[in-house]
């Protein structure tokens, strides 16, 4: 330390401008919130609804078990990283309105084709990998959402709503295949 200087310990407090700019908080932002989330909890539900159901997966498409959890698994993982630079340039080029469009009609996309699995099981690899594009528009853009439309006081709580609520798409998604398909269908039966 230098003679005749303070020492200051601790992060750097932050400087206020002179004339701060006040921005309306519009009772909308929640709707904007519900939507957003709306769309991450069905693209996170599609791919976890083909866990449970792996074992007969194998058995009605005559798949090893390393194909059907490349499927419901790795490929989302695999499509989120190109998906993320499309996601990042559309989301900067044509706002966010457009960004949050595209990912619910990728993954919209995705669970339809999915369902073209009936004619051939790599259908589902096609529909996995839209909504793994998809993923992209909503994991990377949650802080955007609250930076956007919330007041500083509400974004952490805004974030993490959005952030808390991906498992439990995910846990639906395990869940409901449970009570849709029938564990001890053989064959065509499972269709």
């Amino acid at each position: 330390m230098l003679p005749g200087k303070k020492s200051f310990v601790g992060p750097t407090p932050l400087l206020e401008p002179e004339n701060p700019t006040i921005y309306k908080a519009y009772p909308y932002r929640f709707v904007v919130l519900l939507i957003f989330v709306a769309g991450c909890f069905a693209n996170v539900m599609m791919w976890g609804t083909f866990i449970p159901l792996m074992t007969q997966m194998m058995e009605l498409f005559s798949v090893d078990l390393t194909t059907v959890s490349f499927c419901t698994i790795v490929i989302s993982n695999v499509a989120y990283a190109p998906g993320n630079f499309i996601a990042n340039y559309i989301i900067d080029k044509f706002g966010f309105k457009v960004g949050v469009i595209v990912g619910t009609a990728l993954t919209a996309m995705g669970m339809w084709i999915d369902k073209l699995c009936i004619y051939n099981f790599y259908w589902i690899l096609v529909g996995q990998s839209l909504g793994g594009i998809a993923q992209a528009f909503f994991y990377g853009t949650s802080q955007k959402v609250s930076a956007i439309w919330f007041p500083v006081k509400e974004r952490t709580l805004a974030t993490s709503a959005m952030i808390g609520l991906l498992p439990m798409g995910g846990s639906v998604g395990i869940l409901l295949p449970k009570y849709i398909v029938d564990p001890g269908a053989k064959g065509d039966e499972a269709m």
